[in-house]
């Protein structure tokens, strides 16, 4: 289903937390093509914006809580840096001058990375896919959050998730040829934390149908439900090597 509109397409965007950190790591191991060049961002959580070349907003803004934002953490008081750490945004270049990366983006709407023209990362990320030399239909963007959306909305009355995820498709939409979304996968129960089964399933098939409805010729819902079901887990939330080898064997396939 994803070959016809994919296939060997030069450029892809990774966009996502540490399940989409850890996929990212399985396809530069089984990435199909000569690898000629490996760049992270430097300064660890706080290397974001200048890994993508552009300059810190004067002001930082904090969350608004009544939009369901991140951040929830380390960000909050370290403006400009990411909650999540051990992951950084990664370029990984082809001999051929093909090309893809992570982007480390936890939420589907935070303001952890602003610029003078951007408000939240999301937008900040379709400002460094607009400034880049690629045309629209050479670019796929495979993209995934939830887990840390499940953090900001614990014990709120009301949880704006989708509503987040409508608006990350429509910036998404305006620099992305084709769009892949990675469901949700399990998570291992632990009540110590804050993600949930059935909220979950919830979520992904509100996105499925989104996606279905709004953007049937472009986007892609990939469902990993059942594969983490069966898969060995490193914690609650991630899963064995071999989980992401199997869906980065899905993507390779096609580049």
């Amino acid at each position: 289903m994803l070959s016809p509109q994919l296939k060997s397409k030069p450029a892809w965007h990774f966009f996502g937390d540490s399940q989409m950190g850890f996929l990212f790591e399985a396809l530069q191991i089984n990435y199909p093509r000569d690898i000629s060049l490996v760049r992270r961002a430097c300064c660890r959580r706080c290397g974001f914006l200048d890994c993508c070349g552009l300059d810190r907003a004067s002001v930082w803004t904090p969350p608004n809580a009544s939009l369901t934002q991140g951040q929830v953490k380390h960000g909050l008081s370290n403006h400009f840096c990411s909650d999540l750490a051990g992951w950084l945004n990664t370029m990984v270049k082809s001999t051929s001058d093909s090309f893809m990366e992570y982007m480390v983006i936890e939420y589907a709407s935070d303001v952890e990375h602003q610029t003078p023209h951007t408000n939240t990362t999301q937008e900040t990320a379709v400002l460094y896919l607009q400034n880049q030399n690629v045309s629209i239909h050479d670019n796929v963007c495979v993209a995934n959050n939830g887990i840390h959306d499940q953090n900001a909305c614990w014990n709120r009355d009301e949880c704006l998730y989708l509503d987040n995820v409508k608006t990350y498709f429509q910036l998404l939409d305006s620099v992305c040829g084709s769009i892949v979304w990675i469901g949700l996968s399990s998570v291992g129960g632990d009540t110590r934390h804050s993600q949930r089964d059935e909220q979950g399933l919830e979520w992904n098939r509100e996105i499925a149908k989104l996606l279905a409805t709004s953007y049937p010729q472009k986007a892609y819902f990939v469902d990993v439900w059942n594969l983490s079901l069966t898969s060995k887990r490193r914690d609650n939330v991630h899963l064995q090597y071999d989980y992401y080898k199997t869906v980065s064997a899905i993507l390779t396939s096609l580049m």
